[in-house]
């Protein structure tokens, strides 16, 4: 159905690190902008590859900062790289997670009204984790429900988990969001959410992040 890019710093002597690890830092630092940007870029640039080999009707999602979307060159940068890559606005899904506050930012909520005017997806990340789920969905328009993976961890475990799994999947049916439920890790995991209808889950069970050539060969040697 589609992927999710993923950012990692591959260091010479310390190998893969995390954005975790780096992430905050370039927050701090006014970096995050240009980070941000370059992974729109390489995300766009990966769809637009997978496209000319054969993957049709993917989507790529990739995750927003606060600073990002605050930024001025941040709508014209995206309408830039879309125009590059020669790809349709329906095929990006930018993702907001709870870490990002609205408070009510009247900015904030024009530029994501912006983004979906222009047919960009609009899914809110680790759904559930915060206070702050519900809110997002009075101020803005949005496609997807991503459920934080601290669900399917404990929904085999946890009868109360599982029953406010289950009700945050009924509550996005009935506004007839998308749910992906994160964080699939086992075949149990995978039974759970198979109980509901047209669900997508995303997780280690499926696959590990990858660089776009493993991803590709990966793909081929399943099909």
């Amino acid at each position: 159905m589609g992927l999710e890019a993923l950012a990692r710093w591959y260091h010479p002597k310390e190998g893969a690190i995390s954005p975790q690890e780096f992430i905050d830092v370039a927050e701090s630092n006014g970096l995050v902008i240009p980070i941000g940007t370059y992974i729109v870029q390489m995300a766009c640039q990966d769809l637009a590859e997978l496209n000319k080999r054969g993957f049709e009707n993917l989507f790529v999602s990739i995750n927003l900062s606060l600073k990002q979307l605050k930024h001025p060159d941040f709508m014209p940068a995206v309408d830039q790289i879309l125009q590059t890559y020669g790809l349709n606005a329906k095929q990006i899904q930018f993702e907001i997670t709870e870490t990002v506050t609205l408070q009510e930012d009247s900015d904030l909520i024009k530029t994501i009204g912006e983004l979906k005017n222009k047919q960009f997806r609009i899914a809110i990340d680790d759904f559930g984790k915060g206070f702050s789920s519900i809110g997002y969905l009075k101020h803005i328009s949005v496609d997807t429900l991503k459920i934080d993976k601290s669900y399917v961890f404990h929904v085999l475990s946890d009868e109360k988990i599982a029953k406010l799994t289950n009700a945050i999947i009924i509550m996005g049916q009935l506004l007839h969001l998308d749910i992906v439920v994160e964080g699939v890790e086992t075949k149990e995991h995978l039974a759970f959410i198979n109980r509901f209808s047209n669900i997508l889950a995303q997780g280690y069970y499926f696959s590990r992040p990858l660089p776009l050539e493993e991803f590709i060969e990966s793909s081929i040697n399943r099909n």
